[in-house]
């Protein structure tokens, strides 16, 4: 009984650092793992080294593929680059089994005796507390979370080995082994443990703990790991399938390209090895295995081979995955991120972030259709706005609740600053849409009631449409292409509107007084004009989240800051705003 205590209490401090180290390596990291994905070509050796990469770095093939399943499914990968980033994360994800080969270090050397896990792990663990406690820097507590959590998946191994050891020389556990001398035997058990315990890696450290255990008796041969591993592959796609429940078309298509990759190189590989060895070196599968340095080697070398066979039928992966599932994509929802991803604050974000550049995009359309109306009424036209509304409210309340259970996560500082920043520019986002519905019935009340402006008020009206209409266009472009340059524009234009809608209202009431214009008209023009400013008010909030987006900001602060001349040039901005708007009233 205590050795069963001792092996599942090992594993699941192993399991627990292995989580522990993948979140604290994203909280270290920030976003610059997602750029690194959002800005990959369609290079495909270059996916597949970015793949290995961030494998490496977050020490799971599971998590990157999730990662990978997440832009998926906001657009920020097309189908093509997360195939080869796949093909790269089954390669990266062997990098785990080489440092779990420490644990085979046996020497008299006092240096060297270090490296052993039952000494690495406890250093780590300790290093990692010292930083944790005693140092105020938030990025540094964080390293010092990952040393913990790899010392944690170090002394989990050793406690797995340590309770195997006694076992390991029971005739019993011997002849249990032999059962997995059947390769599908051993295919299958190496498939259902990686899918219970989510994690190849785990399963790999069990058997490099099995190795150590078991070197005197030589429990373990080549015919027993390769089919072991080789299940493994195909087990690990659980995570991913998993995290693709709920999501669009094309982040189920992303999981089932995994699944289909693992199974056929597993599958491939599985019966090529047992052909050739059992025709040509049937010796060979009698070969004992008595370090876990030969398991991480033979975890590479079945992972290189399976990237090697598929890297030339990538596109025929994608294209099976395609036919797999045929459903329709709905092009406006399939942005909005979803909580399967909650658990990964990279992912997360990137999903909130697209779906806000969607919702930008959309907001910025409504106006834009709205303004048209005031020329030229359509009822069609404005059924889209309508329609478009109802999804941006759609968008207002997904999102917003999202980020606030994101927000109430571990996050870092700056993913916090981002998650807020987020929050904010939905709410004007939506009020922006709101406004344009406004517009849109003032729109029709102009048509229903035949109003008429004179020539004069109507140019008028359409120097200031001109004007809103390169403000949303500076709001939402900067905003997508984090151009801060040009985000500088809104504020000085957000006061040149202010400027235009006084003028065009004072103008308004001296041609009422001159007889030219009517009262009634007046009221119709004054409720555009201020869904106008108010609308350029929300653009000038956007850009001030944007732009102070390092750090919590106060609306009024930012104004005076940017008005008192810290910003290049606003008075200047200002002055070229009036001479291209308000000369011409």
């Amino acid at each position: 009984m205590e050795i069963i205590i001792k092996l599942i209490g090992g594993l699941a401090i192993f399991l627990y650092g292995m989580s522990e180290m993948n979140h604290s390596v994203q909280r270290v990291s920030g976003n610059r793992l997602e750029r690194a994905l959002a800005n990959m070509s369609s290079n495909p050796l270059k996916g597949i080294f970015l793949g290995i990469v961030i494998t490496a770095i977050v020490q799971s093939s599971s998590a990157s593929t999730v990662m990978v399943v997440g832009f998926v499914n906001s657009g920020m990968l097309t189908l093509n680059q997360a195939t080869s980033v796949i093909i790269g994360a089954n390669v990266g994800t062997t990098i785990t089994s080489w440092l779990l080969s420490v644990a085979g270090i046996s020497s008299d050397n006092v240096f060297l005796s270090l490296f052993k896990p039952d000494s690495l792990g406890f250093l780590l663990a300790i290093f990692g507390v010292i930083m944790l406690l005693f140092l105020k820097n938030r990025r540094k507590k964080q390293v010092g979370t990952l040393l913990i959590s790899l010392g944690l998946i170090l002394i989990g191994l050793t406690m797995m080995s340590d309770a195997l050891s006694p076992v390991a020389e029971m005739p019993a556990f011997k002849n249990a082994l032999t059962y997995f001398s059947n390769p599908f035997l051993g295919f299958f058990v190496g498939l259902v443990l990686t899918a219970v315990i989510q994690s190849s890696a785990a399963s790999i450290g069990i058997l490099q703990a099995i190795a150590i255990a078991s070197t005197a008796s030589s429990s373990l041969t080549i015919g027993i790991v390769v089919p072991l591993v080789l299940g493994t592959h195909i087990g690990t796609c659980v995570t991913a399938m998993l995290s693709s429940l709920g999501t669009g078309v094309n982040a189920r298509r992303a999981a089932l390209i995994h699944l289909y990759y693992n199974i056929i190189t597993s599958v491939v590989l599985l019966a090529g090895f047992e052909l050739v060895t059992n025709i040509f070196f049937k010796d060979f599968l009698e070969k004992t295995v008595t370090s876990p340095a030969e398991i991480a080697m033979i975890h590479t070398v079945t992972s290189l081979l399976g990237a090697l066979m598929m890297l030339m039928f990538s596109r025929a992966l994608t294209r099976l995955a395609e036919l797999s599932v045929r459903e329709k994509v709905n092009e406006d929802l399939k942005y909005l991120p979803d909580d399967h991803f909650l658990s990964s604050p990279v992912v997360a974000l990137g999903q909130s972030r697209q779906a806000l550049h969607r919702m930008a995009e959309m907001a910025r359309d409504n106006i834009f259709a709205a303004m048209n109306q005031i020329k030229e009424y359509s009822s069609a036209v404005a059924l889209e706005i309508e329609n478009r509304e109802e999804l941006i409210d759609t968008y207002e309340d997904k999102l917003s609740t999202f980020l606030v259970k994101l927000s109430e996560s571990n996050l870092g500082v700056s993913e916090s600053h981002e998650a807020a920043k987020f929050l904010h520019i939905i709410g004007d986002l939506e009020r922006i849409s709101d406004h344009a519905v406004n517009i849109q019935e003032s729109a029709e009340e102009i048509t229903d009631r035949k109003v008429s402006f004179s020539q004069v008020a109507s140019g008028e009206l359409d120097v200031m449409m001109e004007a809103l209409h390169e403000m949303m266009d500076i709001t939402v472009k900067s905003f997508i292409e984090e151009d801060y340059a040009l985000a500088g524009h809104v504020e000085p234009l957000e006061e040149v509107i202010d400027e235009l809608k006084a003028q065009i209202l004072n103008n308004h009431i001296s041609r009422v007084q001159s007889g030219d214009c009517s009262i009634k008209n007046g009221f119709i023009l004054n409720d555009i004009l201020t869904n106008f400013e108010r609308v350029s008010d929300h653009c000038s909030n956007i850009s001030a989240c944007f732009l102070r987006a390092d750090r919590a900001f106060d609306f009024h602060e930012y104004r005076n800051h940017v008005k008192g001349g810290q910003y290049d040039d606003f008075s200047g901005q200002v002055h070229s705003y009036e001479e291209k708007y308000i000369s011409r009233l």
